[in-house]
């Protein structure tokens, strides 16, 4: 699983859309938690991943993301058809196959959002010239205005 995490373990069973695994270290010892039990096959256009649970909602959120998100996959196992593949393939086609408690998530279309009110908070002086101001942002939109989720 790269640099961040590592493990490994016995495949328990197979189903069609993934593997569960019994892992030899317990993924919540890990301080990155990368990895999970359960590994799912997700197809997206010709790219082939497999993907930890606790992984998929970063699937869901790239292609939510849309444009470099799509492509911004190369921190997830993906099968490589050639060995010049370094973690950035062509932008997937389409919408990833996934299981449908995450495809639920996938975005049909764009949310809409306007901002409707910006409130700057006070300017805090971190060190010599740096200095933070927050805001607060009042936005309308989203699924009252039409956007929407598979």
């Amino acid at each position: 699983m790269g640099l961040d995490d590592a493990n490994h373990g016995d495949i328990v069973e197979t189903f069609s859309d993934g593997v569960p695994v019994k892992l030899a270290i317990d993924p919540a010892a890990s301080s990155y938690r990368f990895m999970s039990e359960r590994l799912y096959f997700v197809r997206w256009g010709t790219a082939r991943f497999l993907v930890p649970e606790s992984q998929m909602l970063r699937v869901v959120n790239n292609y939510n993301e849309g444009g470099y998100a799509r492509e911004a996959m190369f921190g997830i196992p993906r099968r490589r058809v050639t060995e010049a593949y370094y973690g950035r393939g062509p932008t997937p086609a389409g919408a990833p196959e996934l299981p449908m408690a995450y495809a639920k998530l996938l975005l049909v279309r764009p949310i809409a959002l306007k901002v409707t009110a910006i409130e700057a908070r006070a300017e805090n002086v971190v060190t010599g010239d740096v200095k933070v101001v927050t805001a607060a942002v009042t936005i309308e939109g989203g699924t009252q205005q039409g956007g929407s989720w598979a």
